[in-house]
């Protein structure tokens, strides 16, 4: 797997990828299809995302989560990130989850 970073862009989002070559690609496509953007080009026009190795996604998958809900066992969370064999979204800006909750 790896993992993509959107920080730039108006809301953030940590996406894991399936190891191929157009990794990068896939991760710009479910920002834009699950995240925001009207398009992938809009999504790249805000800024690249940074790469992150295996262990500092993992960081900051359990930081984040445990950040919001203090009862998550790190054992469990761990168990969670390492089982995404495919494409997905692991973290979403609060602000948009709250701006969906809400409407």
């Amino acid at each position: 797997m790896r993992y993509f970073e959107f920080n730039k862009q108006e809301y953030y989002a940590l996406i894991a990828v399936e190891d191929c070559e157009n990794a990068k690609e896939k991760a710009f496509e479910v920002y834009a299809e699950q995240v925001a953007g009207n398009s992938i080009e809009e999504v790249k026009l805000e800024g690249e995302p940074k790469q992150l190795d295996k262990f500092h996604a993992l960081c900051r998958y359990i930081v984040d989560v445990k950040d919001e809900d203090d009862n998550n066992k790190i054992s469990e969370l761990i168990d969670e990130f390492t089982s995404a064999t495919k494409t997905t979204l692991l973290l979403i800006d609060r602000d948009l989850v709250r701006y969906l909750g809400a409407n």
